[in-house]
């Protein structure tokens, strides 16, 4: 059966990018692998440290939470490594593209990406359901194994080489050590009086469960792009 041009193109079409998004897809997940592991060495820097100091000590904590997503609690703070599923391509409107490198090969701008929540220690602990995590950063890795981390204050400008940076355990380690060190900077603010003013019988009855009263985040109102 002699197919159309347009039926070719489909099929040529879908066994590049399909083949392209296959290659970003395993590299992120060695990229994830590599993050599990400096995760880990930190985790065992901390715990072996921590075990050391009087009481009371920070909680220090590692979980595997299935095959995509990691947690490290360290005192009243949880970050959460979470491994996306799909691969993505910048728009075009993104800074990235100023980069000669995704202008020599167009492959280079999709990404997998690896995305890192802050969450209160308490809220997990607790089954605050409706207490709120934030976004501090996440990691994009493209098919040649380079990234860079888009995020918060310092997350933003250090990791920020696309062109050079390789994954590896020590680089992420890096990574994860700068996150701790924002989120220890993150501290949990006073709600504004207006919006806890008013509570349900439902909260008062939380509150005397999982000692909650309302919803608990560390900023009320936070996007991903203020706080800079």
């Amino acid at each position: 059966m002699k197919l159309s041009k347009e039926q070719a193109l489909i099929l040529k079409t879908l066994q590049e990018k399909d083949a392209l998004k296959q290659q970003v897809y395993r590299r992120t997940g060695e990229a994830y692998d590599m993050l599990q592991k400096a995760v880990e060495r930190v985790f065992q820097l901390l715990d072996r440290q921590v075990r050391s100091w009087p009481e009371p000590r920070p909680k220090v904590l590692l979980q595997e939470k299935g095959e995509h997503e990691i947690s490290l609690t360290f005192g009243a703070d949880v970050l959460v490594f979470n491994h996306h599923s799909n691969v993505f391509q910048f728009e075009r409107s993104h800074s990235v593209w100023q980069s000669s490198y995704l202008r020599e090969d167009e492959g280079r701008s999709f990404c997998g990406v690896i995305q890192i929540y802050n969450f209160l220690h308490d809220s997990i602990a607790l089954h605050r359901q409706q207490d709120l995590g934030y976004m501090i950063a996440r990691i994009f890795v493209n098919k040649d194994g380079h990234y860079f981390v888009e995020g918060k204050r310092q997350l933003g400008f250090l990791y920020n080489n696309f062109s050079q940076a390789e994954v590896s355990v020590d680089e992420l380690s890096r990574v994860v050590e700068s996150c701790m060190l924002y989120t220890l900077d993150f501290d949990l603010l006073v709600p504004n009086y207006d919006q806890v003013k008013i509570v349900s019988v439902e909260d008062l009855h939380r509150h005397h469960a999982h000692m909650s009263m309302g919803t608990t985040g560390k900023r009320l109102g936070f996007t991903f792009e203020a706080d800079l």
